[in-house]
């Protein structure tokens, strides 16, 4: 009764994790994409801002002014009426709105580049999550790999306790010596001891994924039906990484155009409203103006500007090639690796054949008494590290088949 109420409260607080469920998590709860999606609103507040400052500004304003002498509420303009009110203390209230008609195309050049950063922010959001979902699936195949790793010792580790009793009741017979239980005794040691380390590699990935995809340590199991994967296709100007160098040399191309403007005349409108208090009356004063600025010379500081922007263009340019012929290397790596654990597995499956007829052979020899105790260990301990191998080399091969498809996710 009491092994069923443990094992029922394992069950409540141990649950399967999928890869699919663990992605899921990580998107809800990782706190990496959390701040990569702040930049994404900020980058999209600035942009906003930009679109809405095209439109100028209302202001409100106001004044109280104290005069040495009396003054008129308004300008005089004829005809002068007679009893113009005056006073040497004039309170002014008013509202006015500004706005810029032309700066050399300087306002739009700031709002196409603002979206250009707010989809740069996102496509490093896209790096960023492909970049963790990886993390989350190596993760997995680390822990898979430990488990099947794990499993195997513990097979090794009976079949070493089943030689140990056929050769303890063979000992007391007389037919075996104290030297070949102590063979085995050694190794049984050694047997808990890799146990011992694997569990606790275990223990640490588990850890480790734990706090990736929720930011603490909850207590899973892997369920690893939907391990396997499929090679994806891609297109090279479609991958995130050329379209960040892409958007970041254009946007250098937004800022040489923005700093163009300034050899362009600034054109603005403004206009205002007031009511002009004094002397117990009241004033109103309306005004409409456009206003012509021409920067005609500056000592050569726009032309400096302009060069460093122009330096700045042709950077990028080149960034964005030398991108470009990087990820087509790291693809083709990428691609041979794949290649390489495909054959590598074929021949651990090879391999652990060989050692599993191996081990059999040398098992029946040692029982009818014709091979020393040595020569079973030794095969045994080969036929255990050839399934490890072969473990290893699946997950491996899996691993490099979830690296190619992060690095061409588009």
């Amino acid at each position: 009764m009491r092994f069923i109420l443990l094992t029922l409260v394992f069950s409540l607080y141990c649950y399967g994790l999928s890869l699919s469920e663990a992605i899921v998590e990580l998107h809800k709860n990782n706190i990496d994409l959390q701040i990569s999606q702040q930049q994404i609103k900020k980058a999209q507040q600035k942009r906003d801002q930009k679109r809405l400052a095209q439109f100028g500004s209302i202001d409100g304003f106001g004044s109280i002014t104290k005069y040495n002498e009396k003054r008129t509420l308004a300008p005089l303009a004829p005809p002068i009426a007679p009893n113009v009110p005056t006073d040497d203390t004039l309170k002014n209230i008013g509202i006015s709105y500004s706005v810029t008609l032309f700066n050399g195309f300087k306002e739009s050049s700031q709002i196409e580049l603002s979206n250009l950063v707010t989809n740069m922010e996102q496509t490093k959001h896209k790096l960023t999550l492909s970049q963790l979902e990886f993390n989350v699936q190596s993760l997995f195949c680390d822990i898979s790999s430990l488990q099947k790793n794990l499993e195997a010792s513990k097979e090794y580790k009976k079949a070493l306790e089943k030689i140990y009793e056929f050769t303890h009741q063979e000992y007391d017979l007389g037919k075996k010596s104290q030297l070949e239980l102590l063979k085995i005794e050694a190794d049984l040691a050694n047997s808990n001891n890799d146990i011992t380390e694997l569990q606790t590699k275990i223990d640490i990935l588990k850890h480790s994924l734990s706090i990736l995809i929720y930011g603490s340590f909850v207590e899973f199991t892997l369920d690893e039906s939907e391990l396997e994967t499929k090679i994806e296709k891609f297109t090279l100007e479609n991958l995130p990484q050329i379209k960040l160098a892409n958007l970041s040399s254009r946007s250098k191309e937004k800022s040489l155009t923005s700093i163009n403007s300034s050899y362009y005349p600034k054109v603005m409108f403004n206009s205002s409203y007031s009511d002009i208090y004094g002397d117990g009356q009241k004033e109103n004063i309306s005004t409409a103006s456009v206003n012509l600025v021409w920067k005609l010379y500056d000592f050569g500081a726009r032309e400096s500007q302009v060069q460093e922007a122009k330096i700045e263009v042709l950077q990028a340019k080149l960034e964005e090639q030398k991108t470009k012929e990087q990820m087509s290397q790291t693809i083709f790596e990428a691609q041979k690796n794949i290649q390489k654990n495909k054959q590598l597995l074929e021949s651990s499956y090879t391999n652990l054949e060989v050692m599993k007829k191996t081990k059999q052979i040398e098992e029946i020899l040692y029982k009818q008494g014709q091979n020393d105790v040595s020569d079973y260990l030794l095969s045994l301990a080969l036929y255990t590290k050839s399934v490890a191998k072969n473990i290893q080399a699946k997950y491996t091969l899996l691993k490099s088949k979830y690296y190619f498809n992060t690095i061409v996710k588009e």
